[in-house]
């Protein structure tokens, strides 16, 4: 996966797993020209996995980095990865 320092959307930073564009600063996901919508949180947890470049994330680390200081269950993980999270 690559990860570059700027493009066309406001110059943040994106990550270009396969096909898709990935702006975090946004919440926009980008697929041949199909743009989605990312609720905060669901891209916070997409970005973790990105950063970890295929490394085995547990349920545990991404309710930990994502969710510091908050108690939630994995029901809230749960939701972020699934669709619902997304529109577009």
């Amino acid at each position: 996966m690559q990860h570059t320092g700027g493009n066309q959307h406001n110059n943040e930073n994106a990550y270009l797993p396969g096909e898709w564009q990935v702006f975090p600063d946004t919440g926009l996901l980008i697929k041949a020209g199909h743009q989605i919508q990312a609720e905060p949180k669901v891209m916070s947890v997409l970005e973790w996995l990105l950063q970890a470049g295929g490394r085995l994330v547990t349920r545990d680390e991404l309710i930990e980095k994502v969710w510091a200081h908050v108690v939630v269950n994995d029901e809230v993980l749960t939701f972020a990865l699934n669709d619902r999270g997304l529109s577009g």
